[in-house]
C-alpha cells in the first residue's frame, strides 16, 4: 500500500474521531484507517458534511401514494 494514501487514512480516521462522536470505538477508526475508501467512491476530495439533514442534501423521493418522503 502507498504509504501516503495509508497516511491520509490515518489521519482522516483520526480528524473523525473528534468530528463524530459514535467513532470513539477504536475498531471503528481501525476501519476507516484500513479500509481503501477510494475504491468504493468517486475521486476525492471527500469532505465531512457538517449538517447532512439540511435542504442541501436532502432527496426529495415520491412515494406511490402521492406524497414525498426525504433520502434520509
Amino acid at each position: 500500500m502507498d504509504d501516503t494514501l495509508a497516511a491520509a487514512r490515518r489521519w482522516y480516521a483520526e480528524d473523525l474521531r473528534y468530528k463524530v462522536p459514535v467513532l470513539r470505538n477504536p475498531q471503528l477508526i481501525e476501519a476507516f484507517a484500513s479500509v481503501p475508501r477510494e475504491k468504493f467512491v468517486s475521486p476525492g476530495p471527500w469532505r465531512i458534511i457538517s449538517d447532512p439533514y439540511s435542504d442541501a442534501f436532502l432527496t426529495p423521493i415520491p412515494t406511490r401514494a402521492g406524497s414525498i418522503m426525504t433520502s434520509s
